[in-house]
């Protein structure tokens, strides 16, 4: 491949953001080849050296802000007419002093929010410096011989050195949440704003747990259309589902073939109903989470897949069956868990070979 080819697939495959950010991405990987051919390569080694320009297309998206990315894809570029500047000119003294009130509310919370983590992260100083002011008291009455006493002080120190410790996890956890929260809610405004003007139909989450869905529910005003999660016979989420359904919100299954793993097409249980109803495993299964009220989202790249896959709307599970492949439930993830980078690639690259 050229350098130009290799410039003219990154800017197709980089149309959906801003041109100025398109323009600066092109210009770093035009100067990178010419380096790179400075220091001796071809021109057909140089673009070779600069990695799959697939990959390169997907990590610069992954790295650029949804926000940027949906205001670019979906809002218009428009100026505003005259008769709408009038209006907003003759409607400002109502809707000044409304936008000001909302941002003092939310300033006021997000100051809250920040004055609750400050206030955590004293008590964890001060547990520290009690520790240390115990030991120091206690050498001071063991120096003066009062032994009772400084032994007393050093068990109040292990004390306070010990609930420092618990603090220090819990103003972690609580400070690197909030801040997960924060840019959380600022996505889902973003969405909302655009869901208010009509320019999407339906906003959504994925991967939220009931608790963690019932905590943004409280924060936000309009309901996710939809939370796409990881369900299949042997995670089979059915608080989630009673809570989701309670909200109004559908719930969607990722992986709904759980990828294949605890040999789910050869189990004996959905099998043998497989066999009853003239069926594979894999429509039992489909058809198991459409009566449940799930919607399937399932991976194909054979046709004869696709076919089978869609193939599940000319009969029904019946009630002893349904309950039959409920007792496969183990009530926790077929995956590993996804906690830190080489889990997080380990899967991704699992989930792009799994081929059904």
């Amino acid at each position: 491949m050229s350098k130009q080819e290799f410039l003219t697939q990154l800017r197709k495959g980089l149309s959906g953001l801003p041109q100025a950010d398109i323009e600066e991405r092109l210009t770093f990987y035009d100067e990178m080849l010419e380096d790179k051919m400075e220091e001796g390569l071809s021109e057909d080694e140089a673009v070779l050296a600069a990695g799959p320009i697939n990959e390169i297309i997907a990590q610069i998206v992954a790295d650029t802000p949804l926000t940027k990315i949906a205001k670019e894809r979906i809002i218009p570029k428009k100026r505003l007419s005259v008769g709408k500047i009038v209006l907003l000119v003759l409607s400002s003294p109502i809707w000044i002093p409304l936008g000001i009130a909302a941002i003092s509310v939310i300033l006021s919370l997000y100051i809250v929010l920040l004055a609750v983590i400050f206030s955590l992260w004293t008590i964890f100083a001060s547990f520290i410096v009690s520790s240390v002011a115990s030991v120091a008291i206690c050498i001071i009455f063991i120096i003066r011989g009062i032994s009772l006493s400084g032994v007393a002080m050093l068990s109040a120190g292990i004390v306070c050195a010990g609930l420092s410790i618990f603090m220090f996890y819990g103003c972690m956890a609580i400070t690197k949440g909030s801040f997960i929260l924060t840019k959380k809610f600022a996505v889902w405004r973003a969405l909302e704003d655009l869901y208010a003007q009509g320019k999407v139909k339906a906003i959504g989450v994925d991967n939220f747990t009931e608790d963690k869905l019932a905590d943004f529910l409280f924060f936000n005003k309009v309901k996710p259309a939809v939370n796409m999660v990881e369900c299949n016979p042997f995670y089979q989420r059915q608080n989630d589902l009673e809570y989701m359904q309670s909200q109004n919100i559908q719930m969607q299954a990722w992986s709904p073939l759980s990828a294949g793993a605890e040999n789910v097409f050869s189990n004996p249980v959905l099998c043998d109903i497989a066999k009853k109803y003239n069926k594979s495993a894999a429509q039992i299964i489909l058809r198991w989470l459409i009566q449940r009220g799930i919607v399937p989202v399932v991976k194909s790249a054979n046709p004869a897949r696709m076919k089978e896959n869609i193939d599940i709307f000319d009969f029904e599970i019946s009630e002893n069956d349904m309950n039959a492949i409920a007792a496969l439930d183990t009530g926790h993830t077929c995956f590993t868990a996804r906690k830190n980078a080489k889990q997080v690639t380990d899967f991704l690259k699992k989930a792009l070979e799994y081929r059904v």
